[in-house]
C-alpha cells in the first residue's frame, strides 16, 4: 500500500528487550534489521527526514514511558 503520507507497508512487530537490532547507511538511507541473521526479521528503510521524525516521536515516547 502506498497512502499520501510516504508509507510504502504496513505490518506490526514486537521487538522485546532480547531482539537484536542493526543499522547500515546506504544510498543515503539508514536501513534498519529488527531481528537476527537466520530468523524472521523486519527490515525498515528511512531518509534522513524519516530518521529524524522516527528519533522525535520515539523520543517523546521513551519520555512518557519513563513518566517524564
Amino acid at each position: 500500500m502506498i497512502s499520501a503520507e510516504g508509507t510504502s507497508a504496513e505490518t506490526w512487530v514486537s521487538v522485546s528487550d532480547e531482539c537484536p537490532i542493526t543499522c547500515e547507511v546506504a544510498d543515503g538511507e539508514a536501513h534498519f534489521r529488527f531481528g537476527g541473521a537466520g530468523s524472521s526479521a523486519l527490515e525498515m528503510a528511512l531518509t534522513e527526514q524519516g530518521l529524524a521524525n522516527l528519533l522525535r516521536v520515539g523520543g517523546e515516547a521513551l519520555r512518557s514511558m519513563r513518566g517524564q
